[in-house]
């Protein structure tokens, strides 16, 4: 019996230095939030980065979709441009090229691309 009390005892206090872990790192956040602690995006949320061009998805002809790789803080984010066979609404003038930093403004498609094609007020600049 008293085997069976000090598990019991043992068990509900590691279950509650466990909820007490999981609450601290859940509401204490150290230091300001930066823009990579926007990731993962919400989709369907509008977005806006800013980062360093750190490669391209060229390969439109497979799948439709064209997008600028962007270093965000040391996260990667994928700007889309061209989306499917429907025209891109969104501004994107085309002479970006890998190391140029640029601001994006679009709506989030999944956990770490977004899309300017939606809205002509979508845009990818210098």
């Amino acid at each position: 019996m008293k085997a069976l009390k000090f598990i019991i005892t043992f068990s509900l206090l590691i279950m509650l230095t466990t909820a007490c872990s999981w609450a601290t790192d859940m509401f204490i956040t150290e230091g300001p939030m930066t823009s990579s602690s926007m990731l993962p995006f919400v989709i369907d949320s509008e977005v806006t980065v800013s980062g360093t061009v750190s490669g391209t998805i060229d390969d439109c002809a497979f799948d439709g979709i064209c997008a600028l790789v962007l270093d965000v803080n040391g996260e990667t984010v994928n700007v889309i441009w061209a989306e499917g066979m429907l025209q891109c609404q969104g501004q994107y003038a085309g002479d970006i090229a890998v190391g140029d930093t640029v601001d994006a403004f679009g709506i989030a498609r999944d956990d770490n691309s977004l899309s300017i094609c939606p809205s002509p007020d979508y845009y990818v600049q210098h």
